[in-house]
């Protein structure tokens, strides 16, 4: 029913002009639907992601009303913010996930793990750590010399 309202809202606004309320209101419709999709897995961290919301909104009114940076309301808000991301990606592949119809992938992934790929997968982890080794050594080189 969302997808009916969010075509009607698009066309309705190719005619008339800018309604982006009424598109906003058929977002937060979609959004809180895929939300409720998502089910138990998401509401936890939906939970951690306000909560680095309250972190950061707290350590940086303390910092405003102290008027100076305080490393420990620094902490915090870093806290809070590292807390909100990982709130917010592990939501978003819950809804992901939920979406997914993961009967039809898992032929898909019994098909790739017979392929015999792990050689040439090797091959390239071997020579990227090599490049990486190799990139070190030249900037631990480099500064030495300074």
């Amino acid at each position: 029913m969302h997808v009916e309202r969010a075509a009607a809202a698009r066309a309705l606004h190719q005619r008339v002009g800018a309604l982006p309320l009424l598109e906003a209101g058929v977002r937060r419709k979609r959004l809180a639907l895929q939300v409720g999709q998502a089910g138990a897995f998401a509401g936890p961290w939906l939970v951690a992601g306000a909560t680095g919301v309250a972190l950061q909104l707290g350590a940086w009114s303390w910092q405003l009303r102290a008027g100076r940076l305080s490393s420990t309301a620094l902490a915090i808000a870093s806290a809070g913010a590292i807390a909100t991301v990982l709130a917010v990606v592990v939501a978003r592949e819950a809804i992901r996930l939920a979406a997914l119809d993961l009967d039809a992938l898992s032929a898909v992934h019994a098909r790739a793990a017979g392929s015999g790929g792990l050689p040439l997968f090797l091959l390239f982890l071997v020579a990227n750590t090599a490049l990486i080794v190799w990139a070190v050594r030249l900037v631990r080189r480099g500064l030495a010399r300074e």
